[in-house]
């Protein structure tokens, strides 16, 4: 049980419980809160009769409640699949008839795609975070506030499955990769020495959680170091930089050149940041070339895909 992700996520909230580790707008979550509440809506799901071992559905935007969701999931024993809240009905309905899913988890933003989507007749509970619901659905603070905050002691083998990551579907239908709990557990403790993520250290993240391989890349990672993840918009991306004193960012090709120029500006930045994260998609030889002449070595490029952490 010791190499599986819920072990992981237990022993980061429980040793860092007081410090800040999220930050999504308003929304703030210490170690301590994000590992109970996501004991809560385990509880919950186990109450309503979703049993360890079977799949739930997450489609999920960049909300506290989407972390506290991979939470539940890894310590009631659940495989999670994250559906990409950017992807259509037609989508939407291909994964949940190819996954064996039997719960979903979801955010009141995806309500409209959802409704339009075709839903299992075997699904059960359908679980809302934020206002607008799914018909028949359950409002998730009302769960996890009746839910008991008791650790459930559910154990699950390494070799078991964590994520069923869906492919982009580029080439044709979204293929889900089967990621291990030892495949998760080890890249989220390899990526802190490759990339140089410090103890306690702090993310200014522009990325979405909609794409599944930013989890095992550079969330649990954080979260596994006792680390702070601050979202950010793109306007407030430089501000983050600044006044957190962070010390990695993740920068997606379209927003190269505008960090290349905040940090001739603002040179202050490089005084804490270590890393610079560029994945997702190929840039222009002098787009990178541009970047390193400001940050030095700073610049981890990573080309990656769904299936890299697959059992």
């Amino acid at each position: 049980m010791s190499n599986t992700l819920g072990s992981l996520l237990r022993n980061a909230g429980r040793r860092y419980a007081d410090l800040p580790a999220l930050e999504i707008g308003a929304a703030t979550r210490t170690h301590g809160e994000l590992l109970a509440n996501g004991t809560r809506l385990a509880n919950a799901l186990l109450g309503r009769g979703v049993e360890p071992g079977s799949f739930v559905a997450a489609m999920l935007e960049d909300r506290v409640e989407a972390i506290e969701t991979y939470y539940a999931a890894a310590i009631g024993g659940y495989t999670i699949v994250p559906i990409n809240a950017r992807l259509q009905s037609t989508e939407v309905s291909h994964i949940l008839a190819d996954a064996p899913v039997v719960a979903l988890v979801h955010t009141d933003g995806v309500v409209g795609v959802l409704e339009k989507a075709d839903l299992p007749e075997t699904l059960g509970p359908l679980v809302a975070i934020g206002t607008e619901n799914l018909s028949g659905g359950i409002s998730y603070d009302e769960l996890i506030s009746a839910a008991s905050g008791a650790d459930p002691g559910i154990t699950v083998d390494q070799e078991d499955i964590a994520i069923v990551g869906y492919t982009s579907g580029t080439t044709g239908l979204p293929k889900g990769a089967l990621c291990s709990h030892r495949a998760v557990v080890g890249c989220t403790k390899l990526v802190p020495f490759i990339y140089r993520v410090p103890l306690h250290g702090r993310l200014a993240f522009p990325g979405s959680i909609s794409f599944v391989s930013a989890m095992w890349g550079v969330i649990f990672p954080h979260l596994y170091v006792g680390g702070k993840i601050v979202w950010t918009g793109v306007d407030s991306w430089f501000e983050v930089l600044e006044s957190d004193r962070s010390t990695f960012t993740y920068a997606p090709t379209p927003l190269i050149p505008a960090l290349t120029d905040a940090l001739e500006e603002r040179p202050s930045i490089m005084e804490h940041l270590q890393t610079i994260l560029h994945s997702a998609s190929a840039a222009p030889s002098w787009m990178l070339r541009n970047l390193v002449e400001v940050c030095g070595d700073r610049l981890v490029e990573v080309w990656g895909m769904t299936e890299s952490v697959s059992a």
